[in-house]
């Protein structure tokens, strides 16, 4: 299959990724699981909508903004935790921390491309 067709459905997959990743508990217990899909996609489809976002020169602007939508949803130590499973009660303190932040990186660099792909498809709530 061709790459430019595949495109827009690897820009929908990401962004239902990365809305049905753990969220903070506080966040959790106020909405819906639905709610919380559809606020965070919402988000993201506006700030890769805005026409004053939009190009080459406002890319290092547009993910920063995404970053933060998606930052506020997400709980990057738990997800952190999850992850390392049994190798994350040996790291120190200082060492959670660093690996939650290259953790949060990591995970921004490869959906950012697939988020940025977005062109318009209209995402269904079942």
């Amino acid at each position: 299959m061709h790459a430019a067709r595949l495109r827009p459905f690897f820009a929908v997959m990401g962004l239902l990724t990365l809305a049905s990743l753990p969220l903070p508990p506080a966040l959790a217990d106020q909405e819906s699981p639905t709610e919380v899909v559809r606020a965070t996609i919402n988000k993201v489809i506006r700030i890769l909508e805005d026409p004053g976002l939009k190009g080459p020169a406002n890319l290092v602007p547009r993910r920063r903004m995404l970053e933060e939508v998606i930052a506020g949803r997400f709980d990057y130590a738990e997800m952190s935790k999850r992850a390392l499973a049994a190798h994350w009660r040996p790291l120190t303190a200082a060492e959670q921390t660093e690996f939650v932040e290259l953790f949060k990186s990591f995970l921004s660099d490869r959906y950012a491309e697939k988020i940025e792909g977005y062109a318009g498809e209209q995402v269904q709530y079942l």
